[in-house]
């Protein structure tokens, strides 16, 4: 049951792509679809994923189909890919992009005189398989909340859990009626060019 879940995580993810790519990501084993944590769409690169924690090209991945393998994405690729995850339309689906499969843009900004910055061009899209995962605080850390403290801080590798860990903890501190400011930073992908 639990497996099923996450291969509908993946499949759902991909469903909100372009069917040309969409179509080669779902011919991947349900075998190798579970242990996907992230896809990795970059101009100019071949599609790579974050599996376990580790980054591998999809030629690399067990029982990936050639035509997976043999795709280097354009930027017109690119921009159409991040047009059909917002339907077409970026502003009206900001807050979308950041809830359940997370999408990380990156690409060129500009900030015009009296206005807020606006994407100009985008680079690469990281999309990231949500999954639901319960777990239990350890008990010095449920200790350590119960008393008063100022802050915490949550460091670790990619796929470590750290997203997973800190929205727990706002839950558990919202629950008790406690003030919670959840900050997120990816520091670990540079932006490119």
């Amino acid at each position: 049951m639990e497996g099923e879940t996450k291969v509908d995580e993946y499949y759902r993810a991909i469903r909100a792509l372009p069917a040309w790519l969409a179509s080669p990501l779902a011919q991947l084993p349900v075998q190798t679809a579970v242990r996907i944590q992230e896809l990795r769409l970059r101009t100019g690169c071949a599609v790579t994923f974050t599996v376990q924690g580790r980054q591998c090209s999809a030629s690399a991945l067990p029982g990936c189909p050639p035509k997976l393998a043999a795709i280097r994405l354009n930027a017109l690729q690119i921009e159409e890919i991040f047009h059909t995850l917002c339907n077409g339309s970026v502003h009206t689906h900001e807050r979308e992009l950041a809830e359940g499969n997370r999408v990380g843009v990156a690409g060129q900004f500009v900030q015009r005189e009296g206005q807020c910055i606006a994407l100009q061009k985008v680079t690469s899209l990281n999309l990231r398989i949500a999954r639901s995962c319960v777990i239990p605080l350890p008990p010095a850390l449920d200790k350590l909340l119960e008393q008063h403290f100022t802050g915490l801080l949550v460091v670790g590798e990619p796929g470590s859990g750290k997203t997973t860990v800190a929205v727990r903890l706002a839950k558990y501190l919202a629950d008790k009626r406690r003030n919670v400011i959840l900050l997120l930073c990816d520091m670990t992908a540079p932006m490119r060019p």
